[in-house]
């Protein structure tokens, strides 16, 4: 018998598909219950919405729009080359000819123009004719469009779209920031709310199932029971609307974020501020050296300036000075053509105006309406900003007055629940009165949470109206010289 074996029947197809269900199911039990739930710091998620967010994508897109309006302006200026070439034919002769031009305009108005051609005709009898030529044209425009003032103000005012355009763009990575801290503090709320909620729905059904058991004996009565049920109820109703308001505002979070709305992630505790604040006057000097809508009324103040000068020069003579030298070479050979034995030269003025110039007299009555609106405009702005910085720091000393109180409230109302424990272990306190305390310190513990969140958003905010939120460029900031 001990050498004998016993055969292994094969399994069926169903057997097999019974065992793979079965461990199938067991795998995706134990990846279900081992999955964590990864907590997002306020970091990371600020790090994602400046990186993903769409807005700002379109922004971006914006600013090189600007960026390359910016470069077609400069290339009024550029060096440029001109090649030419033609033919022609008639009844006697028959003629072509080629070159090439160089042109160039510089800051102050001058035109520089450079041109070499070759050309031959051949007439009707065989004989042909080769002409040679070189020319340098000046063009220097005097009185009215003379300088960099009005011939760079083109260039000048496309830099300032692109830095009003930096300027959004960076404004609105700050509002952003800002609106992040808002509901990423709401989310950290709305947790702390629902975790309080599912500790009092916990609570609550043992204090059902104990007063049950206590009916039973007589020791409490049908009354007792259905309270602590409605209470229960409550409790529940309480906890399903905050987890539905939780993932609403981790949906808007994950919206702004670039992730997809339906990722299961909570919010980290938030960092806290433990600086002292700055002074009114600190604090709106700080404005005044950062904010990016005061350096763009700033900006377009001086643009207007400018304008207003620009416009001041439509009633100066428009002249332009030309000069033009040029040699010519002809002859029956090509090399002979070559020599340039021609020479002829030309000076001469031209001239355009006006009179009246009643165009140029309304656009430099509308510049200096636009200079003024633009003196009120940094004016009222200044003054938003000075309010601005006084409720932010009023706002930071309120929260933190209330944060000192509501730990102070926490603190007692944690020693009344020892209390109330204490004293239902010795027979002299209800159930009722233990869960009374209880609420109580779950709600001071909620308080000073939501206190803690609120100075969080209050620092924040101070930052948003200082300008201080983000790293700004240098360049878009308020020169110093008009703050």
């Amino acid at each position: 018998m001990s050498g004998l074996r016993r055969k292994r029947r094969p399994a069926s197809w169903a057997a097999w598909t019974a065992r793979l269900c079965v461990f199938l199911f067991l795998v995706g039990l134990a990846a279900f219950a081992g999955e964590d739930i990864r907590a997002i710091s306020l970091d990371e998620t600020l790090a994602a919405v400046l990186k993903n967010n769409r807005q700002l994508k379109l922004m971006e897109a914006a600013l090189d729009l600007s960026r390359i309006s910016e470069e077609s302006a400069r290339d009024g200026r550029r060096p440029v080359l001109r090649p030419a070439a033609g033919a022609q034919s008639a009844d006697d002769q028959t003629a072509m000819q080629a070159g090439i031009g160089f042109a160039q305009k510089t800051a102050i108005g001058t035109e520089v123009g450079l041109g070499l051609s070759a050309g031959r005709t051949e007439l009707k009898d065989g004989a042909r004719i080769y002409q040679d030529a070189a020319l340098v044209e000046l063009r220097q425009p005097l009185l009215r469009r003379f300088g960099t003032l009005v011939n760079l103000e083109a260039e000048r005012l496309a830099g300032s779209r692109t830095r009003a355009a930096m300027r959004e763009l960076e404004s609105k990575k700050a509002d952003l920031v800002l609106d992040t801290v808002e509901r990423y503090e709401m989310l950290l709320r709305l947790q702390s709310r629902a975790e309080r909620a599912r500790d009092a729905v916990k609570r609550l059904d043992g204090l059902c199932r104990l007063l049950a058991v206590r009916e039973r004996q007589g020791r409490a009565s049908r009354l007792d029971v259905l309270r602590a049920e409605i209470q229960l109820g409550a409790a529940r109703f309480r906890e399903a609307s905050l987890e539905e308001e939780a993932r609403a505002c981790r949906a808007g979070i994950a919206e702004q974020a670039g992730w997809d709305p339906g990722d299961a992630w909570v919010a980290g505790p938030s960092p806290r501020f433990t600086a002292e604040l700055p002074s009114a006057e600190s604090a709106i000097a700080t404005c005044l050296s950062n904010r990016l809508d005061y350096a763009q009324v700033l900006q377009d103040r001086a643009d207007r300036e400018r304008g207003v000068a620009v416009a001041s020069r439509g009633s100066w003579p428009d002249i332009d000075l030309v000069w033009r030298y040029q040699e010519r070479g002809q002859d029956a050979a090509a090399s002979g053509a070559l020599t340039l034995d021609e020479n002829t030269w030309f000076v001469g003025i031209s001239a355009g105006s006006s009179w009246p110039s009643y165009g140029e007299r309304r656009a430099l009555q509308s510049a200096i309406i636009e200079r003024q609106s633009a003196d009120l405009r940094v004016a009222a702005l200044a003054a938003v900003i000075s309010r601005q910085a006084h409720e932010s720091l009023s706002e930071c000393r309120r929260v933190r007055s209330q944060l000192e109180l509501s730990e102070k409230t926490y603190r007692l109302a944690r020693e009344r629940l020892v209390l109330a424990r204490k004293l239902f272990e010795m027979g002299r306190a209800d159930s009722f009165s233990v869960a009374a305390a209880a609420d109580e310190h779950q709600e001071a513990e909620g308080q000073w949470l939501e206190a803690v969140s609120g100075e969080t958003v209050a620092v924040y905010r101070l930052m948003h109206v200082m300008g201080t939120l983000l790293d700004h460029p240098p360049e878009l900031k308020p020169p110093a010289a008009a703050r």
